[in-house]
This record gives structure tokens, C-alpha cells and sequence, in this order.
């Protein structure tokens, strides 16, 4: 080979490997950035960051060229949910998979916030209502504004937005983990009512605790696949013990060695909230390590 030719063939490599390492660089740049303004840290390449008190974790595979063609790249964000967690949710595009879904039963619901929205994704859970109060109209905005190919879904502690697109700036990353914050932080499950009450201490477990004497405990639990509002107590329940009118439907039983007030449903009355706590608070209490735990 003639040394022209081999010149040639060394700038040729020279400029494919440019090329495929600088998307890398690019977007290791990128998140760096967003780690050095927003106090993250780079983890094995992926990005972890603490926003509102919440982690948050941002994975990205890069752009890569593969024969004549660049395969795209992707990102993905999680936020960890803090008890009492998030509802069980899906939400993806529609095309072919939301078809066959369709076609074999599968329901497709409407938040009736933005109809470009619930045009453009296929959703499904268990608890629509519950999942109505997680969105709100910007949110869905800015989901048919930059993901309309992404896939979105939550279960347990753990919300995850998976788009086959590369964020390439600190706007582009922090558009994303802006909407999962804002839908990790929604109210789902009444925590702000229940923090509102007198004496309330909000619990590492997901529900607020009050002064008895004794141990008093309030907040969302799953009954039979929905969640409710409980209040316990370490008290043995009396015998022919009524609740009071203003607890409704309430069910009085026992549970975990005390008495447990069920609702139907999540209770966000103060009235209501605070007739139980008081009702509880006027029987004879002991230690234990109540329903929640």
C-alpha cells in the first residue's frame, strides 16, 4: 500500500473514532454539568441527584454509529417515592401495542385534562382516581410537548420515564426530572391533610403519629388492592364501644394487638381526621409497634 493511501486510511479512523466518541463526551459534559450546578454525583456513569428532597437517578445511553446509520440514543429517569409510595401505573404511546391492548379488553382511561394527551397515550391503573390527582394540566403539557414517544410508569416507590431520545443539555435533563418531582410530590393519598392536624408528626413509614397517651397512628393502607385511611392505637377495644356519628361508615376492629378505625376510602375531612385521633385518645393505651409498621 502506497504511503498516500495509507495516510488517507489512518485520518479515516481518526475521524470515525471522533466521531463516535464525541456524543459521548458530549453528553458525559452534559451530566457533569447538571451533577456540578444542582450538587449531583456521576455513579458509574449515571447521573444521581437530590431535588426537593427526593433521589433521583438519570441513566443515558448515547448516540452510536452502527454500519451506515447512527442508532439513537436514550435516557431514562427514576425518582424514589417516599412512603406511602406511589399508585401502579402505565402510560405509553398509542400505536400497535395499545391496539392489541384494546382488542384483547385492555382499558385505556382519560385524565379529562388535556385531550392531547389522552389522545396521544395509552393509560392503565388500577386506581384512576388516584391517579387523576398525580397530573395536573402543565404536566401533561409538557409530557405531549417532549415525550410523545416515551413510556412512563410507577409502582411502589419508584416512578420511571423511559425516552428513546438523547438529552443533550442541562435544560434537557432537568426538563425531565422536573416532571418526575412534580409527580412524585402529588398528594395521592391525603398526607397533607393528615400533617395539618394538631400535634401531627409525619413518620418515616408514611403515616403521622399524635401524643396519646400511648401510640396513635394515621394514615393510607392497602385493603384488599385500595388503599384507605386507618387510624390505630395501642388499646384493646372495649366492649360495645360506638364511633361517633361524625366517623361515618367507618369500621371499628382490632388489629396488631389495638383498636383500628377503618375508612372506605381516603379521609381529607379535618373534622373526621380528628375524631378519630380524639376518639382513640380517650381509651386506656399500652406500647406496641403498631399497624404501619
Amino acid at each position: 500500500m502506497d504511503p498516500v493511501s495509507i495516510i488517507v486510511l489512518v485520518g479515516l479512523f481518526g475521524w470515525l473514532g471522533y466521531e463516535t466518541f464525541k456524543p459521548r463526551k458530549r453528553n458525559r459534559g452534559v451530566l457533569d454539568e447538571v451533577a456540578a450546578k444542582y450538587g449531583g454525583r456521576i455513579i458509574d456513569g449515571n447521573l444521581h441527584l437530590t431535588i426537593d428532597g427526593l433521589a433521583v437517578e438519570v441513566r443515558a445511553k448515547l448516540p452510536r454509529p452502527s454500519g451506515d446509520f447512527e442508532q439513537p440514543g436514550s435516557t431514562t429517569w427514576r425518582v424514589t417515592v417516599p412512603p406511602p409510595g406511589t399508585t401502579p401505573f402505565s402510560i405509553y404511546p398509542e400505536g400497535f401495542v395499545s391496539f392489541a391492548s384494546k382488542v384483547f379488553g385492555g382499558e385505556d382511561l382519560e385524565l379529562r385534562l388535556l385531550p392531547t394527551f389522552d389522545h396521544a397515550f395509552m393509560i392503565k391503573s388500577v386506581e384512576p382516581d388516584t391517579l387523576r390527582r398525580m397530573w395536573t394540566t402543565e404536566r401533561c403539557a409538557v409530557m405531549t410537548a417532549n415525550y410523545m414517544d416515551a413510556k412512563l410508569h410507577g409502582k411502589d416507590d419508584i416512578i420511571e420515564l423511559e425516552w428513546p431520545g438523547h438529552a443533550a443539555t442541562v435544560e434537557d435533563v432537568m426538563r425531565g426530572v422536573g416532571l418526575l418531582v412534580g409527580l412524585a410530590r402529588a398528594d395521592l393519598y391525603g398526607m397533607a391533610a393528615l400533617e395539618a392536624l394538631p400535634d401531627a408528626r409525619r413518620s418515616a413509614h408514611g403515616y403521622v403519629e399524635f401524643p396519646g397517651p400511648g401510640s396513635i397512628q394515621i394514615g393510607p393502607r392497602r385493603i384488599k388492592d385500595r388503599m384507605v385511611t386507618v387510624a390505630w392505637a395501642s388499646v384493646e377495644l372495649p366492649i360495645r364501644t360506638v364511633l361517633p356519628a361524625v366517623l361515618g361508615n367507618a369500621e371499628l376492629g382490632t388489629h396488631d394487638g389495638g383498636t383500628a378505625i377503618g375508612f372506605s376510602e381516603i379521609v381529607e375531612d379535618p373534622a373526621r381526621l380528628a375524631a378519630a385521633v380524639e376518639f382513640l385518645r380517650g381509651l386506656v393505651v399500652a406500647p406496641s409497634e403498631g399497624v404501619f409498621r
